[in-house]
């Protein structure tokens, strides 16, 4: 899509956005994003789409940005396009350092539903209503990584955050705001236990900036109090472990501009992707939609267009696949903030 640039100047828009930590969320109206007021948030019209971001500040005054735009199910095509593309243009007014998600009405990530302690509410009809403020200088996120395997062959990957994705013979990461809890099931082998180690260890030091904690939770062991709040009492008795054999199965796609067209190319797939192979004047998309999942990795000297086509072609990837919209997560990020579940799809990637 084309947008034609309001105008309005989203320049001006631009430079209110990431100053602070903590939570900014906008409405496209009229193909230009205008600031939601705070008092507002946690409601979302399913007739229109948002942008979002959340700021982190470290320590030594380094930023980490998570970008957002949802869209609602009733909200036009060209409102739509126009989410994209602004998310795109701040990400590059930011200097391409925003972590990218794309939120559906209903299926939103755990970490986006985390900004929001109170819940969110979906309206179809005007402007009405409040939620609670994000509140600043904190890490916001609720995410559960499920470590499985055996020998060399152990696993990372996402899944919902909930007690029914756990069982007696894994272990279990469990990110909640500053608190990385490292859950051990007591079938767990001892390749799952070191690696699920090294995993909270990566978090706290690579996706954290160091401020994360991590704390030891065993089964059937005692429960700090906000690990219940987040995810309720557990069940008296957890699933029999499964098979340790675990498949996986993702394609590496090169996107590049150096031809003077936008040429996409598989170059490669599991379990034969190195890290060596990502390019850092190019983007590359990994898909793993069979784990709900496409990556967008983007070279920290890739041109606009790559960056851009890179993005459009994973939106592609799900209609041209027929992979299930509101099952398929796209996640773009900059390099060296890649997260540990893309790491894992990389030979000896630590």
């Amino acid at each position: 899509m084309s947008l034609k640039r309001p105008k309005r100047d989203l320049d001006a828009v631009f430079e209110t956005a990431g100053i602070k930590a903590g939570l900014q969320i906008w409405r496209i109206e009229d193909l230009f994003m205008v600031p939601v007021p705070k008092n507002e948030y946690g409601t979302f019209y399913i007739g229109d789409s948002y942008i979002i971001l959340f700021t982190e500040i470290f320590r030594n005054g380094m930023k980490k940005w998570d970008l957002h735009f949802w869209l609602g199910s009733g909200s036009t095509q060209d409102e739509r396009g126009a989410a994209a593309v602004i998310t795109y243009q701040l990400d590059d007014f930011l200097g391409g350092g925003p972590i990218q998600h794309r939120e559906l009405e209903k299926n939103e990530s755990s970490k986006f539903l985390h900004y929001f302690k109170a819940g969110i509410r979906y309206k179809e009809g005007g402007i009405d209503g409040g939620f609670n403020v994000v509140e600043q200088n904190r890490r916001l996120i609720a995410r559960c990584l499920h470590v499985k395997g055996k020998a060399r062959k152990v696993r990372c990957f996402e899944v919902a955050f909930s007690w029914d994705s756990f069982n007696t013979g894994d272990c279990f990461l469990i990110e909640v705001d500053n608190t990385i809890y490292r859950w051990k099931g007591e079938k767990a082998n001892p390749f799952e236990i070191l690696r699920a180690a090294e995993l909270a260890a990566s978090l706290r030091d690579n996706e954290t900036g160091g401020r994360a904690v991590i704390k030891e939770v065993n089964e059937g062991g005692y429960l700090p109090k906000e690990l219940i709040q987040a995810l309720g009492q557990p069940p008296k008795k957890f699933p029999e472990p499964t098979d340790d054999d675990v498949p996986i199965h993702a394609s590496l796609f090169h996107v590049s501009s150096d031809t003077g067209e936008l040429i996409v190319k598989k170059v490669g797939e599991t379990p034969k992707l190195r890290k060596t192979m990502l390019i850092t004047g190019d983007c590359f998309i990994l898909d793993a939609a069979n784990e709900g999942n496409i990556f967008v990795w983007k070279g920290k000297e890739a041109s606009s267009d790559e960056r851009r086509g890179a993005m459009a072609t994973a939106e592609e990837f799900i209609v041209e696949n027929k992979y299930c919209p509101e099952k398929t997560k796209i996640t773009v990020f900059p390099q060296n903030s890649e997260t540990v579940v893309f790491k894992d799809f990389f030979q000896n990637w630590r």
